[in-house]
């Protein structure tokens, strides 16, 4: 009897401490730079098992201009964070492609030779990242505070690759005096999109260096993460039919991030802030569907695999106005 009052009295005090909490709501306006690559893959299955790298291409995420805003609450020590960010174009439309650096496609034909290697102009159509953030803080100390916390992220990245060339050996090396060199235009384009969704979970280590100035460092890990990757080669120069493939590829601790901001409370009521965030992983490989034109239904390889990889760093400069 004593032990079910003591719960029942537990239940009725834990969401007290959020109501008589100290509660924080702010939004927080920001503008940032990105820089990174995503890596494409074909892995061919070998008959002695195991798979090879058959093609690569790395879509170049070079200096993308952002606009994002980010609301977040604050029940004592107990924090919120929703957040979304877009490219957007420095001329406008907004939804005008962005130009995003180069497209590399490279082909291993012959096992352990680099026999085909091109290069595009690639533009981001579109490059949308949106997250969900909860912590929790410990302060052993006013100068000292930690942080841990756990992030869902989703990103949606479409590229489109035009104007290649390159040299195509087939049978040899791409730069042997025998291959074929393609001038620019003359090679079909590629477009790519991926749907990412990552779950994180690390901790945040926060130094309180004056009444006005914090600065606080962070490293997380992805426990989870899935990858929904689509492809189209286009087999003529208008980009009018090709062939499509399906990427499915489920990640485990595969990659990591870090992250330094500094904050700068000008008022009670805004905060000025400044955050890196590098991202970094391996390879992760999963099941390749394809079809041919677009019509018909895709169908599961047997004979390859699909891989996925990212490498990215923001920067961020933000502004957070205390609603209350």
């Amino acid at each position: 009897m004593r032990r079910l009052l003591s719960v029942c009295l537990l239940m009725l005090v834990f969401p007290l401490g959020f109501v008589c909490a100290e509660v924080h709501l702010a939004l927080e306006p920001r503008l940032g730079m990105m820089v990174g690559t995503v890596g494409e893959y074909v892995l061919l299955h070998e008959r002695g098992g195991g798979h090879r790298k058959y093609s690569q291409l790395d879509w170049e995420e070079r200096f993308l201009p952002t606009v994002g805003v980010a609301a977040s609450g604050t029940f004592g020590r107990l924090s919120v964070e929703a957040s979304v960010d877009r490219t957007v174009s420095p001329s406008f439309p907004w939804f005008r492609s962005v130009a995003s650096g180069t497209m590399r496609d490279s082909d291993w034909l012959v096992a352990g030779t680099k026999t085909n290697y091109s290069k595009s102009e690639n533009d981001v159509s579109l490059n949308v990242q949106a997250g969900l953030v909860v912590s929790y803080e410990f302060a052993p100390t006013d100068f000292l505070r930690f942080v841990p916390f756990a992030e869902i992220s989703y990103s949606y990245k479409s590229f489109e690759a035009r104007n290649g060339y390159g040299w195509y050996g087939n049978t040899v090396a791409w730069d042997d005096p025998r291959a074929t060199f393609h001038p620019v235009g003359s090679l079909c384009g590629v477009d790519y999109t991926c749907h990412l969704l990552s779950l994180f979970t690390g901790l945040n280590v926060r130094f309180r260096c004056s009444e006005r100035v914090s600065v606080q460092v962070g490293i997380a890990v992805l426990p989870y993460g899935y990858v929904y990757a689509e492809d189209i080669h286009y087999s003529n120069l208008k980009g009018t039919d090709g062939t499509y493939y399906v990427d499915i590829v489920h990640s485990f601790l595969s990659r990591c991030k870090g992250s330094l901001a500094v904050a700068f409370r000008v008022s009670r009521l805004v905060e000025l802030g400044a955050t890196v965030t590098g991202l970094v992983g391996g390879m992760d490989s999963g099941d390749t569907y394809i079809k041919a034109g677009t019509g018909g239904s895709y169908t599961k390889s047997a004979s390859t695999r699909g891989g996925f990889s990212i490498r990215e760093a923001t920067v961020r400069l933000s502004a957070k106005v205390f609603v209350f």
